[in-house]
This record gives C-alpha cells, sequence and structure tokens, in this order.
C-alpha cells in the first residue's frame, strides 16, 4: 500500500467505526430501554476504528473475505 493513501485508510476507517458504533448503540438502547456509556461507547469505536484500520492495509480476495466472514455464520 502506498503510504499516500495512508489518511485515506485513516479516514475510512473512522467513518466505519462510527457508523458501526452508532447503529450497534441504537439497536442496543431500543431492545434494553437503557442508554449507552459514553465510555462503552468510546470503547466501541476505538476497538472497532483499531481492527478496521488494520483490515484496510490488506488486499482482500474472495478466499480470504470468505475465511473471515464465514465462521460466524456456521452453526455451533
Amino acid at each position: 500500500m502506498f503510504e499516500s493513501s495512508a489518511p485515506l485508510r485513516a479516514t475510512r476507517a473512522a467513518m466505519f467505526a462510527a457508523v458501526c458504533s452508532a447503529l450497534g448503540a441504537v439497536g442496543h438502547a431500543y431492545m434494553s430501554g437503557a442508554d449507552i456509556p459514553a465510555s462503552g461507547l468510546m470503547g466501541a469505536f476505538a476497538v472497532t476504528f483499531g481492527l478496521a484500520w488494520l483490515g484496510a492495509g490488506r488486499r482482500g480476495g474472495p478466499v480470504g473475505i470468505a475465511a473471515v466472514s464465514s465462521p460466524p455464520l456456521l452453526p455451533p
């Protein structure tokens, strides 16, 4: 990956983390009827941002994407 794409990589990861954290918080608040603590939201954002930033540095082919996304779909 080129060095010039690093800011774009961070921006994409931040947007992904913001959307995921917001949707997760809204879903949890709606289903539980309780607010989500700000520390929990910041923690979820930080973890999601870190994983998205790490994942954005790799080129994903069909086999790699299937290997990462299939295990959660399998029954226990």
